[in-house]
């Protein structure tokens, strides 16, 4: 009905202009796209690019088409430069097998916070900034590998953590079947990144499981 359409153009609306405050925004990025999904985080996070003082206008250089883009790195202590370049060629690994930006796997800041703090247990690297139940899941094994002093190749080699045996989350259906729209996609993709959970996710978008799943294989995240 044309009340209906309305109410859609509003819902759509309002989403495009949150997304035009969360790119505007000079604050936490995370505490943006978290306040906004209803939850609690400190004032900063450490990792993104505001917290990291990187500015809009820096200047990025261009890869080829599939390649990476670069953003000035953060400095480190440079005696963590060989782990953090492991960690790096580790991620790279992964990233390429996924087939997607390297930044998805893990953020440069990270894995420069995992060079410092060197996680060999996944109960350490669950307290590394970025790391939720869906990364410690899929990259626990892996990274802590390289953290004690496995070679990125050897540890790419090893299979990631198996889920917990517990029943998997459901998730709501109020949505089951609706169209995606491209900014409910790019925030499936905020989400995924900052590693929030499948039930949180299915909570968000008001979709069942088996939805968020297909459409994170489409989206190939």
């Amino acid at each position: 009905t044309a009340a209906e359409i309305r109410a859609m153009r509003r819902t759509e609306y309002q989403r495009l202009s949150d997304l035009v405050r969360y790119c505007e925004s000079e604050g936490c990025k995370r505490q943006f796209i978290l306040q906004y999904l209803g939850e609690s985080e400190p004032d900063r996070c450490g990792n993104c690019s505001a917290c990291l003082g990187v500015r809009r206008d820096a200047p990025v250089s261009v890869a080829p088409r599939g390649g990476a883009v670069k953003r000035p790195a953060a400095s480190g202590d440079p005696q963590n430069a060989q782990m953090l370049a492991s960690l790096k060629a580790l991620r790279t690994l992964i990233a390429t097998q996924k087939r997607v930006p390297a930044y998805v796997v893990f953020s440069d800041a990270a894995l420069s916070e995992m060079a410092a703090k060197r996680p060999a247990t996944r109960e350490a690297f669950r307290k590394i900034n970025g790391v939720g139940e869906t990364k410690d899941r899929l990259y626990a094994r892996q990274f802590t590998a390289v953290c004690r002093g496995v070679s990125a190749e050897e540890a790419y080699g090893m299979d990631s953590e198996s889920p917990p045996e517990h029943a998997e989350p459901t998730g709501p259906a109020e949505r089951r079947g609706a169209k995606w729209s491209a900014l409910e996609e790019n925030l499936l993709r905020a989400e995924t990144a900052y590693g929030l959970t499948l039930d949180k996710i299915c909570a968000n978008h008001e979709r069942p499981l088996a939805e968020i799943r297909a459409r994170l294989e489409t989206l190939e995240v």
